[in-house]
């Protein structure tokens, strides 16, 4: 089995950096369900809120929060569970208990992604130079998938001055270097 906790894919020393405007780590210790089903079954419903603690989100582009995990609209019939690591087994245990008659799909895709958090006062502007996307939107609650710097994120806003952004495995460096090289061309900017 994979386990992110040994190394992620962002190639620094640390997974995590402290320069410029904006602290941008690697977080090594979430998990990642694709999940599917009808959201007009409400076998399903049930399945979801007895396994996970909350019903998907009906509304797209939202998401639901509690307890340390995230329930993330992919689309009508998908959303991705994002949880601590160290619950991923549970969770999948859950639901296969719980599920009994109810068509659904659940997969541990953990494997295939990584999450990047952004956090600082100044970490609006380098997402707005990434994105079409109007962040403005991103309220607690809403999430949206887009391209950042041309890779495709499923970004998320916690907080005023927090970015999360949900990252196949394969792009995680390149986006962890293009978010790292416009936070030290604001520093030497501001600098001038």
């Amino acid at each position: 089995m994979f386990d992110p906790l040994v190394a992620g894919p962002v190639r620094t020393d640390q997974n995590q950096s402290r320069t410029g405007r904006f602290q941008l780590t690697e977080n090594l210790d979430s998990a990642f369900v694709d999940l599917r089903g009808n959201a007009t079954d409400p076998n399903f419903l049930n399945t979801v809120q007895l396994a996970i603690g909350m019903s998907p989100p009906s509304s797209p582009n939202t998401y639901h929060h509690k307890d340390g995990r995230g329930l993330f609209w992919l689309g009508p019939d998908q959303w991705l569970v994002v949880m601590p690591y160290t619950q991923l087994q549970q969770s999948l245990s859950d639901l296969n208990a719980a599920r009994q008659d109810t068509i659904m799909a659940f997969t541990d895709v953990s494997g295939g992604y990584t999450l990047l958090v952004a956090q600082g006062e100044q970490v609006d502007a380098f997402v707005r130079s990434g994105t079409g996307y109007d962040v403005a939107q991103l309220k607690t609650g809403v999430c949206t998938q887009t391209l950042l710097a041309n890779a495709q994120v499923t970004m998320w806003k916690p907080s005023t001055t927090e970015y999360r952004f949900l990252v196949r495995r394969s792009y995680a460096n390149y986006l962890y270097r293009w978010l790292m090289a416009a936070n030290t061309s604001l520093v030497e900017n501001t600098n001038d």
